[in-house]
């Protein structure tokens, strides 16, 4: 999960997406002592909670579990 999550593929689409300086700016290895010591259930959170993929709006819509993303 960490390797998908926090790998260089995640972190090179992301800075594509986002400043640079964004991803020099983060701390990496404390990312990495955070997410080793979590629970699963909190790294599966943290990952979508990051992206914006939280079970609301759009993404309920997407999923088929509501009619509209409102």
């Amino acid at each position: 999960m960490y390797d998908a999550v926090h790998g260089k593929d995640v972190q090179s689409y992301w800075s594509k997406n986002i400043n640079p300086s964004h991803i020099e700016n983060i701390n990496w290895a404390t990312v990495e002592k955070a997410m080793k010591e979590s629970p699963l259930t909190m790294q599966w959170f943290a990952s979508k909670h990051a992206v914006g993929m939280c079970a609301v709006g759009k993404f309920l819509k997407r999923w088929k579990e509501s009619d509209t993303d409102a």
